[in-house]
């Protein structure tokens, strides 16, 4: 639903101050903006709930709209690394350039895997990139490993998953996560058409009376 209200063409200050109130009474008095709805800002939340990102060594496979996705909401923590792999040189490059990656080509995933703390995958490929034999490989009783696979098809075996020592979670955790969010955001939205409401009829009285009022000041 739009809210509309017949404002005078010189908006008072006043006004522009009472919309910033009006938002920030949403945010703080309702849960609206609580939990991630897109996929990608799902993915960096859930592995940052189980092993937070701030000092780990971060891989991302795929350089594509939702590696750089993941980049941008991963970018807000302070990390030790983040690796990039990609096929193309020139795309794993000028990722990293935007993003102070580290650039390793797909032929140095298995490697580099060891390196790694949290594993993001969101590839085009086709097959799997990252089987179980390259994760039993990299992941010791004291290098644990968490992967999240946000590729369709998976990236990721997810057999991987079963091994000691390592968090697994695939697209369709994802959505379901994404799904209940949305769900409980918009039980919110009512809470907030209430707030809009009267805020607005407080505005609307008020601008129906701004000459008194400017009256009232001159005399």
């Amino acid at each position: 639903e739009i809210y509309t209200l017949s404002l005078p063409d010189a908006l008072p200050i006043s006004t522009v101050q009472k919309s910033l109130f009006i938002g920030k009474r949403i945010r703080s008095e309702t849960k609206i903006s609580n939990g991630k709805v897109s996929i990608s800002s799902a993915a960096v939340d859930l592995a940052n709930k189980h092993t937070p990102l701030s000092g780990k060594n971060v891989m991302i496979i795929g350089t594509g709209n939702m590696a750089t996705l993941l980049a941008e909401y991963i970018c807000g923590f302070d990390l030790n690394s983040l690796m990039v792999v990609g096929r193309s040189p020139d795309k794993v490059l000028n990722f990293c350039s935007e993003f102070e990656g580290i650039p390793l080509a797909i032929t140095d995933l298995s490697d580099n895997l060891a390196k790694a703390d949290i594993v993001f995958s969101a590839t085009a490929c086709p097959r799997v990139l990252l089987t179980a034999d390259m994760v039993k490989t990299a992941v010791s009783a004291n290098h644990p490993m968490t992967l999240i696979d946000i590729a369709m098809p998976a990236d990721i075996d997810p057999t991987a998953g079963n091994m000691n020592n390592t968090i697994y979670f695939n697209i369709d955790d994802l959505k379901e996560i994404s799904v209940n969010n949305l769900a409980l955001r918009q039980k919110e939205v009512e809470k907030a058409e209430e707030i809009i409401e009267a805020e607005l009829a407080r505005l609307k009285f008020k601008l129906e009376n701004l000459h008194v009022e400017r009256f009232l000041s001159s005399i």
